[in-house]
Formats: structure tokens, C-alpha cells, sequence
């Protein structure tokens, strides 16, 4: 297991998401990708900065990394730095052959971890969370519509799904 705080001296994480830099706003991952580059600055010796899509990253002189944020456009990696990629998203997009050109690839997939070894990619579960301080309900705009919420899963008689129960008692109409 990669631990950051031990890999502090001088480690400098660029973050490439799929969203160029005029539409950053519109993309998920641009906001997902800030909050751990703001995650990797809080370590002692570590720092980090995002680029989009089209993009090349400036190396700092310091031991620069390149960690790409898949989406539906996954670019070669970067020649002269160590490449690495996280699948959080479309990983049907990902040929076989540009995810080998990467010296490490990641997943929030158990399952896909366990396809993508089975065609010899050096590939690690690494899993997804989400920086609360930005998708949180209270930056919502007032003025904003309301969104209607659907769930879509399949039947657990072992297990309730507690969100679904949260979601209706907040009061909201949750369409299943």
C-alpha cells in the first residue's frame, strides 16, 4: 500500500482530468481532482497541481508524477515521468493496450481489478471518496431546480438500503 506522508521529500502529484480547461466547471472530475490535489498539499514535503485535457504538465524539478483521472478520453501518458491511472469512471473506454502504457493503473473496482490483471496490467484497488466540503448539499443555490432523485439497484433481501430510507425521510420523492 502506497503511503504519501512516506514518499514526502520533494513529490510533486500532477492530476490530469478529462474536462479541458474551458468546460472544467461542467466536469465532476475537475472538482474531484481539486480536492486531492488541496488532500496531497496537506502532506508534509508534498504538493500537487491539476491540468486538463490536451494539456501537458510543467515539471517542477522535484520528483514529478503524473496520476490521470480517467473519463471517455484517456490521452497517452506522459513521456519522462512516471505515469499512473485511476478508473473511476467509463473503464469500457480504456483499450488493454494504452492502459499497459502506464507503470500503474488503479480502480474503485474490485472486479475490474481482478479483469484487468487477468490480461497482465499491473493494476491496484484503490478506492473513491468524496471531498464532503464541496459536494455538499448547502452549496447548492437556492434558485437552483429541484433534481429528481432515483435509485437504481438491484434486490438485496439481506441488506436494506438505508440511503433510500434517509432520502424519504429528508422528505424527498425518491423514484425507484
Amino acid at each position: 500500500m502506497l503511503i504519501l506522508a512516506e514518499l514526502n521529500d520533494d513529490l510533486f502529484i500532477h492530476i490530469s482530468v478529462n474536462a479541458t480547461r474551458t468546460n472544467r466547471e461542467s466536469w465532476g472530475d475537475t472538482q474531484y481532482a481539486e480536492g486531492l490535489a488541496r488532500a496531497i498539499r496537506q502532506v508534509s514535503g508534498c504538493d500537487s497541481a491539476v491540468f486538463f485535457r490536451g494539456e501537458s504538465p510543467e515539471p517542477t524539478g522535484k520528483r514529478d508524477v503524473v496520476l490521470r483521472i480517467i473519463g471517455p478520453h484517456l490521452e497517452e501518458p506522459v513521456p519522462g515521468l512516471p505515469n499512473m491511472l485511476w478508473i473511476i469512471s467509463p473503464p469500457n473506454l480504456a483499450p488493454s493496450a494504452m492502459l499497459a502504457r502506464y507503470q500503474a493503473v488503479f480502480s474503485a473496482s474490485r472486479y475490474l481489478v481482478d479483469l484487468l490483471r487477468a490480461v497482465n496490467i499491473k493494476a491496484e484497488y484503490m478506492s473513491q471518496a468524496t471531498e464532503r466540503g464541496h459536494f455538499h448539499p448547502s452549496r447548492r443555490p437556492a434558485d437552483a431546480p429541484d433534481i429528481p432523485v432515483a435509485f437504481v439497484g438491484g434486490f438485496a433481501a439481506r441488506v436494506d438500503r438505508r440511503t433510500v430510507l434517509y432520502a424519504v425521510e429528508a422528505g424527498f420523492d425518491v423514484h425507484i
